[in-house]
């Protein structure tokens, strides 16, 4: 409005003055900057729920941020605090491995693979009967502590397909009845809050057991000649007969003490040691 009326300026227009020379429309001083409305409010403070609220949009881009409230200081640390336990529940949760992967020797750097829990009792009851294990699967190693022998087997549980939470703390347990207990001791105050982690139903569960079962239908375990052991590669295999049966070689000649890793070789030993005998070989291990 004040741009178009300064077109009705007339200090030079004859017809737009009086007789005595005054100006009929006064000249506009157009000012350099565009004005800025006030905040709206009312004039009694105390009654007013909207107008005395509303921000000057025409000046707020022109002014700094003020600093947060206590309260709003407070809310981002509530925030960032719900966001490390939930980070700490994760770190917490036992992670899910596949049965051909899960049964491994926690003792030291042992290591050692076995196709199924009771193949892991006897490895455990043989050579590290009274030892204590840490679980070779948790992600907080440095902070658990040592377990038993029968604590360590059932703790695997923990990694297999089923896996339940408490809905308010951290405990974990394979099994329903065992959380359901959990409740009722620990929080019976509180209503019952049974988390299903994961189930043997789950996507990603099947799919990594069926990886499991592909590779036992490829034939691809080797088997100790000495005992039930089981292995899926022919390093874990000759580690496993080299130090439970102190043999270092796959072959060995039946008719005397000669050992090699190749099958073919005993032909020639048999024509020369045994020439009068039929070529019998001992397989302390097969695929």
């Amino acid at each position: 409005m004040i741009r178009h009326l300064s077109m009705h300026q007339c200090s030079e227009i004859t017809n737009g003055t009086s007789s005595e020379g005054e100006e009929i429309i006064p000249r506009i001083i157009i000012p350099d900057q565009d004005p800025v409305n006030p905040v709206p409010h009312l004039e009694t403070p105390s009654q007013g729920m909207m107008f005395d609220k509303m921000a000057n949009l025409a000046y707020s881009s022109h002014v700094k941020e003020k600093p947060a409230s206590k309260e709003r200081m407070s809310k981002m640390r509530n925030s960032s605090s719900v966001d490390d336990s939930v980070a700490l529940e994760k770190t917490l949760e036992p992670i899910f491995v596949p049965d051909h992967q899960r049964y491994v020797c926690g003792f030291n750097d042992c290591g050692h693979l076995t196709i199924n829990e009771n193949m892991l009792k006897y490895h455990v009851q043989t050579l590290h009967k009274n030892a204590v294990f840490s679980c070779p699967h948790c992600n907080l190693l440095d902070e658990e502590e040592p377990m038993s022998m029968e604590t360590f087997r059932g703790h695997l549980k923990m990694h297999g397909p089923q896996l339940f939470k408490c809905g308010h703390c951290t405990y974990f347990h394979w099994h329903q009845q065992d959380i359901d207990y959990h409740l009722k001791v620990k929080h019976p105050n509180r209503p019952p809050w049974r988390i299903l982690i994961r189930d043997p139903t789950d996507a990603e569960v099947k799919r990594l057991q069926n990886t499991n079962q592909n590779t036992e239908k490829s034939g691809s375990s080797w088997n100790c000649s000495l005992c039930k052991q089981v292995a899926y590669t022919a390093a874990d295999m000759q580690a496993h007969v080299e130090s439970n049966h102190g043999v270092k070689s796959q072959y060995k000649c039946s008719l005397c003490p000669v050992r090699c890793n190749i099958r073919s070789e005993f032909e020639r030993h048999f024509a020369t040691k045994h020439p009068n005998q039929d070529v019998q070989v001992l397989t302390m291990f097969y695929k």
